[in-house]
């Protein structure tokens, strides 16, 4: 009971953190300092959970039923959560907000900590060390478990609400568990607790719950269009019939649909640019496809015999796929269209001075992980890609620190 009550909290606790990282960086649209506010709130929530957790044992009327009541509250709480999400997240306090829920639920959990141990580690000094270890090698592996089947499986598989969700059915299931084993004897006592239990069980599994598409829906200020959830991101697309569709990924804005010179609204004169700097271009890379827009020009030069198109988020492909305009690059034959991440692409090229074109239409230069692609060492694999004469083109969002890098690296 002691080893996997410590595992649970750990492993509740990371899941939950990535799933505070994934709200905040949608809100701040991937500011750097998100992971800050985050791990701020969260540690002091620990620190302040460990202490409540303390005073719990010290106090003369303290039980073991104590545990019971506290996951009862964490399960419930997490449950919730996702229905006052909409809410917070709309509000305009809610930085201030979500910082306060994450102080809170964390504690909640930390405090289940310090009690576990003082219920279940030996008292006898000759196994006490031993025992105190278990309990926090198992803490250890939920902690270390959590943030991996969280990131990288469940956000993949599930929305975000769901997954909130899901953390707090996992943490009702643990006082369930502690019912049945410590009241056997008297299971009559606790039937009204079981079915209101199951009730509430059934009701964060199967119930017409809040959810994040449901909050973009409402929130935006046009009609969404798409809706993409993995563990990549959330990409969603608003309607604009007049100047094409506005692509948002992580909140930001990542492009238009538009393809038209003549409108022009989303800068697409740049690419058709391209086609006058470098007039016969073969070999081209394209880091970042989006929705597809800058690709679609490319094609139209007839010149092109192969463009490599990498992207990191397979949702803007279920997208493309719906739209009439640019859904047959997916079957041009001179488009191989690769799930990756461009900088591990690049690294792992087989063929160095390849690329007569490559084109990154970065993301702004102030969000978190834009030095990915905006630093000299990716400046570096790009030049060590290009063809002689190749023509290196990138967005550097009004960045001199970006123009600085490339100067550095590029002679031209």
């Amino acid at each position: 009971i002691a080893l996997g009550m410590s595992f649970l909290v750990g492993f509740l606790s990371l899941s939950q953190e990535i799933l505070w990282v994934r709200v905040l960086g949608f809100l701040s649209q991937g500011a750097p300092y998100v992971l800050s506010i985050v791990s701020s709130a969260f540690l002091l929530g620990i620190a302040l959970g460990a202490i409540l957790g303390k005073k719990a044992c010290s106090s003369k009327n303290f039980s073991y039923i104590w545990i019971l009541y506290i996951w009862l509250v964490i399960g419930i709480s997490d449950i919730f959560l996702s229905e006052l999400l909409p809410f917070i997240m709309a509000a305009d306090f809610n930085v201030f907000a979500l910082t306060l829920l994450i102080l809170f639920t964390a504690a909640l959990k930390a405090s289940v900590f310090p009690i576990v141990h003082h219920l279940f580690t030996s008292s006898s000094e000759l196994y006490l060390g031993r025992s105190l270890s278990y309990v926090y090698l198992f803490n250890i592996l939920g902690s270390t478990l959590g943030p991996l089947l969280t990131g990288f499986i469940l956000l993949d598989l599930m929305p975000l609400f769901d997954v909130f969700r899901l953390m707090g059915i996992i943490g009702l299931i643990v006082p369930l568990c502690l019912m049945i084993i410590w009241f056997k004897k008297n299971i009559n006592l606790t039937l009204p607790v079981l079915i209101i239990y199951m009730g509430i069980i059934c009701w964060g599994l199967f119930g017409k719950l809040a959810s994040f598409s449901g909050y973009l829906k409402v929130n935006a200020p046009a009609p969404v269009v798409f809706i993409s959830e993995n563990r990549q991101g959330v990409i969603h697309i608003i309607k604009d019939d007049v100047k094409g569709d506005i692509v948002y990924g992580g909140n930001a804005y990542d492009g238009r649909t538009n393809i038209s010179l003549l409108k022009n609204t989303n800068l697409i004169d740049r690419v058709f640019l391209l086609s006058g700097l470098h007039p016969a271009p073969k070999k081209v890379l394209v880091i970042g496809l989006s929705a597809g827009a800058w690709t679609k020009v490319l094609l139209g030069n007839k010149t092109i015999e192969k463009i490599d198109v990498v992207e990191i988020n397979p949702g803007y492909l279920n997208y493309i796929k719906t739209d009439e305009t640019l859904g047959p690059i997916l079957s041009d034959q001179r488009i191989s269209i690769h799930v990756n991440d461009g900088r591990r692409w690049l690294r792992n090229l087989k063929n160095k001075n390849y690329y007569d074109l490559i084109v990154i239409n970065t993301t702004f230069h102030w969000r978190a992980h834009s030095t990915n692609l905006l630093s000299k060492e990716m400046m570096e694999l790009v030049q060590n890609s290009l063809a002689p004469k190749g023509i290196y083109a990138f967005n550097a969002t009004g960045s001199k620190d970006a123009h600085f890098t490339a100067s550095s690296v590029f002679k031209y």
